[in-house]
């Protein structure tokens, strides 16, 4: 397991996570674009069940695919952080269900998923302790690792 010093801190992942949210929302405008010939373009209401439904399922499958191919999304890979599994391998689509649902529920309890990072003595989330993953530094020289934690 890696020590909390060499697990890259919250400012850093919540860094990479707006920065994730922001590419988000251009995907999932792209995807409602998509849809809207089908509802006769005309705009979704807020409490449209399979519209929601469609959106969450966009948002999965965007980020578990940069997940599992690779272990970084855009904003991982612009603020040098990567995931993977506690024995430094992929993750599985499995892992990457639970993540991104335990995810959800991190953030609904007002962040304090994500706050843990702070308590863990190994720095891991509510959602890396579920999926058994874990946020590692993508491979740097010890040197590059002393920026925004």
């Amino acid at each position: 397991m890696t020590p909390k010093h060499n697990s890259p801190g919250l400012l850093r992942r919540l860094a990479a996570l707006v920065y994730d949210m922001v590419v988000l929302v251009a995907v999932l405008f792209a995807a409602t674009v998509l849809l809207l010939p089908f509802h006769h373009g005309e705009a979704f209401q807020p409490n449209h069940g399979l519209y929601s439904a469609y959106l969450l399922t966009v948002s999965f499958a965007f980020v578990g695919w940069f997940w599992t191919h690779g272990g970084q999304t855009l904003g991982m890979r612009s603020w040098k952080i990567r995931l993977c599994t506690t024995a430094d391998t992929s993750i599985s689509w499995g892992q990457a269900s639970i993540r991104f649902f335990c995810g959800l529920i991190s953030f609904g309890c007002l962040g304090l998923g994500y706050l843990w990072v702070l308590f863990d003595s190994q720095g891991r989330s509510w959602h890396d302790l579920a999926s058994r993953s874990k946020i590692v530094w993508q491979d740097l020289e010890p040197s590059e690792k002393t920026g925004m934690n």
